[in-house]
């Protein structure tokens, strides 16, 4: 399990800073490993757009913003889900939760479905 924790080491938003700063606290209080991938840094531009399609804009914004939590390369969720999920004692849940593994599971059987389509056609 490598839990990621996409992050903007240069935003202007004060609001950002702070949920990154909770999020990045939260995670070494309770010794959970985790990775940051600083979307600001030119060389994590693919980075960036794997954020940007694969996690969800919170409530009150149309673009997909930092910080967003993803297990692998399966989404957790972004700042909203991540700190219910410490205020509920789940973060545990929230890190390997149901949906990443309904998700990872759809993508696997999309690409056996993929493979097996090209043996047959092949």
């Amino acid at each position: 399990m490598v839990i990621k924790v996409y992050v903007s080491r240069v935003s202007g938003s004060l609001d950002i800073r702070k949920k990154q700063e909770f999020i990045r606290s939260v995670l070494q209080g309770k010794k959970i490993s985790f990775e940051e991938v600083d979307i600001s840094d030119a060389a994590n531009e693919s980075e960036k757009l794997f954020m940007r399609e694969h996690g969800e804009p919170s409530a009150n914004e149309k673009n997909v913003l930092p910080p967003q939590i993803f297990n692998n390369s399966v989404y957790c969720g972004g700042y909203e889900a991540f700190h219910e999920a410490n205020e509920d004692n789940e973060l545990k849940k929230f890190l390997n939760s149901i949906k990443s593994l309904k998700i990872a599971i759809l993508f696997s059987v999309n690409l056996l479905r993929t493979f097996k389509g090209f043996l047959i056609v092949n």
